[in-house]
Order: C-alpha cells, then sequence, then structure tokens
C-alpha cells in the first residue's frame, strides 16, 4: 500500500525563472536595412516585425540568402505584423537577415543584430541524492560566469527562514557544506543565490536544484509477522501498510538478533529461507527500508525450526487423526474451482462477451481462478505444520470465509434485460452550454467563433456519436444478482488530440446521486458535478451505474462535442479565463513563479483509506499556497496557480476529483469576487455597459454562497449604471 505523508511545514521557494525582451521594427520590402541592439541581459528576444504589406517573413543567419531558400519561418503571422521568437541565445552578437514577401519579385533585406551579455546563473549539484538523509551535505554551486566576488548563497528548510552557506572557491565553482538534522523529519530544501559578474551585474536565477525533498522519517516498526516451519526451510511473513523500498532480514541461531546479524533484503512481504540446517532453530527479525534509505526498528523476533526429511525422525506436523478436516475442507475448495471452470464466457452473446470484458468481470473471474489456487495451497500446507485441533479448525474457518469471499466475486452469467440506441444530433444550445463550462469567461465573438468551430470541425472529421444503452443482470457464483446501467458510445471520426476540443457528457444529477458511477475510459475530467469531458481523440466512452431504479433516466443523459476558439490565445486576449481589467501592454516580458509547498495537515486516516496518488496531494498544496496569495493581493500569481490545478486535476482518477472538486471550485469563486470587485470600482467611473455585461456574466457563474458576499454592492453599482443617460 502507498505510504502516506504526514507533512506540517510550509515551505517557499520563489525564482526568476525567465525574462525576455521584445523589438518592433518596421520593414519595407523595397528597402535593404540595418537594426543593432544590445547588449542584452537575457537570452530570449521577441522580434515584431511590421511590414508596409501583408506577406510571409521568413529569415536565415547567413547574408544574401534568397527568399524563397530560406528556411527559417516566422512563428506567427497576423496580416502585416509577423512575431518570432529566438530563445537561449548565448553571449556574444547574433545576426539575423529578415525579408517579408507576398509578390514575385525579391524583396529586401532586413539585417537584425542582437549582442547578448547575459546576468550570471548558477547550478546546484548536492553530494547525495534526493530525497537527502539526515548528516553531512557537500554543496557545489556552479556558476555560468566568472564571478567578481564570492556568491551569496542561502537555504530554507521552512519556507520563511533564510540560512547563509559559507562558500570556497573561485571562478565558476564554489562550494559548501550543510548538516541536516534528523529531527527536520519531511520536506524541501530550498535554495536561493546571489552572484555579481565581473561588469558589476547581478544574477539571482537557479537554473538547476533549487530545491530538493529530504526524508529523516524512519519507516514504523514491523508488528504483524510470523515465522512457519516445512520441511527443509522456514517460511517469513510479515505485513507492513506503508509504501517503502525494500525490507532487511536479520538472522541469528541465537535468540534476539540485533543490526549485527544481517542476513538478506528482499522487496516483497515474505521471504522462504532453504540454507537451513535440519532441526536447527533460527530466530529473525525484520526492518523496513524507504525510498531516502531510513531503516525502521526491528520487528519482534520470531523462530522456526526447518523439519527434517525423515518422518519418523521428525516430532511435529499435524496429528494424522486431523488429516480428514484437512482433505474434507479441499474438497469444498475444489467443488468451487469446478463451478469456475464450468463458466464459459464463450457462451455468451457477442454484445454480452463485450460488456462482460468491458465490466471487467473477465478480470475478475481470472482473478478468482487464481485466488482459489493461492487458497488450496495454502490449505494443503496444514498437514506440515504443528497444529492443535483448536488451531486447525481457527485456520480452516479464517479459510473458509476467504472462500466465501472468492464466491462472491465471481461473475458466472450476464445478461442484457434492456438495449436501446440512437444517433446523437449536435444541438447549438447544448455546445454553447458546455462551452460556457469548458471557458466560462469567453467574450461573445469567442463564443460564436467556437460554437462555429465546433460545427465545423465536427463535419470536417465526419464525426458522428452512435450511442448504446443497456441494464446489464450479473449473477455471481454465490447466488447474488447486480444490475448494471450502461453507457456506451462509438465516437466515429478521424479527430485528433487537442488541448482545446472536448466530447462532453451531462448526466441528470439525480443519477450522480442515485447510483454509484465508474467510468472506464482513462482520458476524462469533471467539468462540473455531472458533466464529463474526453479527450478529442477518443474513440468510445464507456461508463456505467449501480443501484439507480429506471432504465429510461440514461436516455436523458446528453453527449456532443465542442471546440474552443483558440486564435487570441497568444495576443493576450480574454480567454485566459479570466477577465483582466488593467490596461494591455505590448511587453513580452513574462514570469514563471514556482509554487508554495503546503501543509497537507491531518489527511492520515482519510488518504490511506483512498489511497490518493502524488498529483493529489500536489493539488492540494497548489491550492492552498494560491489562497495564501490572495490573501496577500497577488492575485496574478493565485491566477497561475489556479490554471496549473486545472492541467494537473484531469490526471486525477474520478474519486480523487470528486474529493477536490470542492476546493478547486472555492478558490475559483474566490478569485473571481477579486476580478468582479475590480471590474466595479472601474465600471463606477466609467460607466462601460460593455464592461457591464461581463462582470454580469462572471457574477451568474458565482457559487451561491459567494454572490450573496458581493450581492449587494454588484447590485448598487450596476443600477448606478443602468440609470445613467
Amino acid at each position: 500500500m502507498k505510504r502516506l505523508i504526514l507533512i506540517l511545514c510550509l515551505v517557499v521557494s520563489f525564482s526568476l525563472v525567465f525574462a525576455s525582451q521584445s523589438y518592433e521594427i518596421n520593414y519595407n520590402s523595397e528597402v535593404n536595412d540595418s537594426k543593432t541592439f544590445g547588449p542584452l541581459q537575457f537570452d530570449t528576444v521577441l522580434l515584431k516585425i511590421n511590414a508596409t504589406e501583408e506577406g510571409i517573413c521568413k529569415y536565415s543567419t547567413s547574408k544574401g540568402i534568397d527568399y524563397e531558400n530560406m528556411a527559417g519561418n516566422f512563428d506567427q503571422t497576423d496580416g502585416e505584423i509577423s512575431y518570432l521568437n529566438l530563445v537561449d541565445l548565448t553571449d556574444g552578437v547574433h545576426k539575423y537577415y529578415i525579408k517579408c514577401n507576398n509578390t514575385l519579385y525579391e524583396p529586401g533585406e532586413l539585417e537584425v543584430i542582437f549582442r547578448i551579455n547575459s546576468l550570471v546563473t548558477g547550478k546546484i549539484l548536492l553530494s547525495e541524492n534526493s530525497p537527502l538523509k539526515s548528516g553531512d551535505l557537500e554543496i557545489t554551486l556552479v556558476t555560468s560566469k566568472v564571478v567578481s566576488q564570492t556568491p551569496i548563497l542561502s537555504y530554507s528548510v521552512d519556507g520563511t527562514s533564510d540560512n547563509p552557506i559559507v562558500l570556497f572557491g573561485s571562478g565558476k565553482t564554489w562550494k559548501g557544506y550543510l548538516v541536516l538534522d534528523k529531527e527536520l523529519g519531511e520536506g524541501v530544501l530550498s535554495f536561493q543565490m546571489k552572484a555579481v559578474d565581473l561588469e558589476g551585474r547581478q544574477g539571482t536565477e537557479l537554473t538547476l536544484g533549487n530545491s530538493f525533498q529530504y526524508d529523516m522519517v524512519k519507516p514504523k516498526m514491523i508488528a504483524d509477522i510470523e515465522a512457519t516451519s516445512y520441511k527443509g526451510k522456514i517460511e517469513l511473513n510479515w505485513h507492513f501498510e506503508e509504501d517503502v523500498d525494500e525490507f532487511n532480514i536479520y538472522r541469528s541461531t541465537i535468540e534476539n538478533p540485533g543490526y549485527v546479524d544481517y542476513y538478506k533484503t528482499t522487496s516483497s512481504e515474505d521471504y522462504t529461507d532453504t540454507d537451513v540446517e535440519l532441526g536447527k532453530t533460527y530466530y529473525y527479525k525484520v526492518s523496513a527500508v524507504d525510498y531516502a534509505g531510513n531503516e525502521g526498528e526491528l520487528s519482534v523476533s520470531v523462530s522456526g525450526t526447518p523439519l527434517k526429511t525423515d518422518s519418523d525422525e521428525v516430532e511435529g506436523g499435524l496429528d494424522p487423526s486431523l488429516f480428514g478436516k484437512v482433505d474434507s475442507f479441499l474438497s469444498e475448495i475444489e467443488s468451487v474451482k469446478e463451478k469456475v471452470e464450468e463458466i464459459d464466457v464463450s457462451l455468451f452473446t457477442e454484445k454480452e462477451q463485450e460488456l462482460f470484458e468491458k465490466l471487467k468481470l473477465k478480470d475478475s473471474l481470472n482473478k478468482a481462478k487464481n485466488d482459489l489456487i493461492s487458497l488450496e495451497s495454502s490449505v494443503e500446507k496444514y498437514r506440515e505444520q504443528d497444529l492443535s485441533r483448536t488451531e486447525l479448525e481457527n485456520k480452516i474457518q479464517s479459510s473458509r470465509t476467504r472462500l466465501g469471499i472468492i464466491e462472491k466475486s465471481v461473475p458466472s452469467v450476464i445478461e442484457i434485460t434492456k438495449e436501446e440506441s440512437r444517433i446523437e444530433e449536435f444541438d447549438e444550445e447544448f455546445i454553447l452550454e458546455n462551452l460556457n463550462r469548458v471557458n466560462s469567461f469567453l467574450e461573445e465573438k469567442d463564443l460564436e467563433k467556437s460554437l462555429e468551430q465546433s460545427f465545423e470541425l465536427a463535419k470536417e472529421n465526419n464525426l458522428k456519436i452512435e450511442s448504446y444503452f443497456y441494464q446489464a443482470e450479473v449473477k455471481f457464483l454465490d447466488g447474488t444478482v447486480k444490475d448494471f446501467f450502461i453507457v456506451k458510445r462509438d465516437l466515429k471520426s478521424s479527430l485528433e488530440k487537442s488541448e482545446n476540443s472536448f466530447f462532453i457528457e451531462e448526466i441528470p444529477s439525480s443519477l450522480i446521486n442515485e447510483g454509484k458511477m465508474s467510468v472506464k475510459n482513462l482520458d476524462y475530467d469533471f467539468l462540473t458535478d455531472n458533466v464529463l469531458s474526453f479527450g478529442s481523440d477518443s474513440k468510445n466512452i464507456f461508463y456505467y451505474f449501480e443501484e439507480i431504479s429506471n432504465f429510461e433516466n440514461l436516455k436523458e443523459i446528453e453527449s456532443g462535442f465542442v471546440s474552443i476558439y483558440e486564435a487570441e490565445e497568444n495576443s493576450g486576449g480574454s480567454i485566459t479565463g479570466f477577465f483582466v481589467f488593467e490596461n494591455s501592454e505590448k511587453s513580452y516580458t513574462w514570469i514563471a513563479v514556482l509554487i508554495f509547498l503546503v501543509s497537507i495537515g491531518a489527511y492520515f486516516l482519510y488518504s490511506r483509506m483512498n489511497n490518493f496518488s502524488d498529483d493529489y496531494f500536489r493539488v492540494l498544496n497548489k491550492i492552498n499556497g494560491s489562497i495564501d496569495l490572495l490573501k496577500k493581493n497577488e492575485l496574478k500569481k493565485s491566477k497561475g496557480i489556479y490554471f496549473e490545478v486545472k492541467d494537473i486535476y484531469r490526471g486525477l482518477n474520478s474519486n480523487e476529483k470528486q474529493n477536490i472538486y470542492g476546493k478547486i471550485e472555492n478558490l475559483y469563486n474566490n478569485i473571481a469576487i477579486i476580478e468582479i470587485e475590480k471590474g466595479l470600482e472601474e465600471l463606477k467611473k466609467t460607466k462601460d455597459r460593455e464592461l457591464l455585461k461581463k462582470l454580469e456574466k462572471m457574477y451568474e457563474n458565482l457559487s451561491s454562497l459567494h454572490k450573496n458576499k458581493i450581492s449587494d454592492l454588484f447590485e448598487k453599482i450596476r443600477s448606478e449604471v443602468e440609470n445613467e443617460k
């Protein structure tokens, strides 16, 4: 089982990762021209070429190349304006030769010269691999340039404290040392750097190794362990709930072995020791070792004595008078095995076979066969164990309970009791409604273009959605019966994967609330509690309900296809998911801020039950970090984290999504309220009715609880604008 982490620390890492320069240059196809820029501090440059007429721009790093032979193409062209983003430029002079043309004549050549003199950056290398353990740690800082003085390097283990590290070295290579205390527990060690180059300019960016995980928490002691003696061997079995890397086994012929008695290492929770002498008693202890190399305490001591091959020399083993009880129970197991073997899936209809496989019933059948073989093997070994009558009866009773569980899991018959099908129609109202769910803040023009694009893509790719609805009755080997209510869509099209196009399933809330739902597709997401999206390259959709009362309710589920128009995505338009009220700037400098890693709190027992993934905890961390940013009025950074959360959320399983959806929705509403408040302040000054429409749209998408927080102010200012003559 996955080892769960209980962390109570807040770690903050700030880093200005990228910076860029942008330059706007006028271009005349009839004139040869030259432009020089620099020195520039960063390694990324965005060129905007304003041509006198519409045309396609190309570039080359060699002078005098004919337009047709130029290999470099611009990233984007919008009428007379073309954009080229140059990245990873090294220090020195870079020359680019540009031509734009829409005629048969050779255009003029624009020479653009950049001189790059970037700020110093650093890389952190450690003497140990992550996750780090307690003890001495050697740190190496490698700077991108020779520095004029010793760099300043500091570290943080709690997100707030800033502790200096003494560095020794020269030129580009500097070393320091750090002692990690075993009391630190688990968390993240982050580094910050300041370095000054020979020109007196300071750089702070760490391009590698700005943060590392550390783990000083030892695994728990193994409590559930036993040793069983057999002929010529001793079997060790233990149970451990944490997710660890391996187990160390310690063996001695003297009671109470210690760490000096190391014997073997294994990754499984059992071990068969065959390197034994008959009749000699061996004592064992086992410890767990986690992925950071932390070893837990040794378990309690267990012992075993391998039985001799010659039965008349061996005392022990099951009393022959009890063999009948073992044989009788083995007959029960054999009877169940015969019933399982008689299940012939090929006798089902073709549709029933398909549903049997998609519902994972075939997997359940195969697993039951393996479980029966394993149970039979365990019971046969009872003969070799020195058990009293009571001990044997207790073991058989425990195994009989296990046999009953296996019988309950064996599907023996599947029968389709109801079936209907239809071809889905593409409904404009359905598409519009779900375009707003996918992106709640599309402007009217983009909404119309998205609607048009959705229909065009469906037509161009010959999209056809064939829907099938089934009620299937499954009987299990123990006599229980279960009904499955199934929705199956065949998506016939040539659509490819796109991050802006989705198949949508809108399920009535009554179905969600009434029945237990399972989705078999891997690529899906919850847009709301009852609306699912699937990837545009999906070829089929399959999900089912248990415990619902009416098959007819399945036909109320609506299905369709939507595609978001993305033309304005690169120009800073409104399709970011939030309406931004600040004046648009033509600067292309952008900042990426590393996220807050925050406390997970008391999720130990809860996550243990649900086996949550690392991505689930990443989403929790990011949500808490985004909320903290909102409290500090850092709206832009908070929104950036919100969009990161949405991307990770798509990859979570359905159980994780259901548990975390309310937190994401609450974060969205809190960000939206701040946006609306900013817009209302602007609206009080401008009385702009177009702005009012956008704010009304955002307001209507708030939850009822969040609407109440802002309703008085919103209605007051809306009334003032509507009454303005």
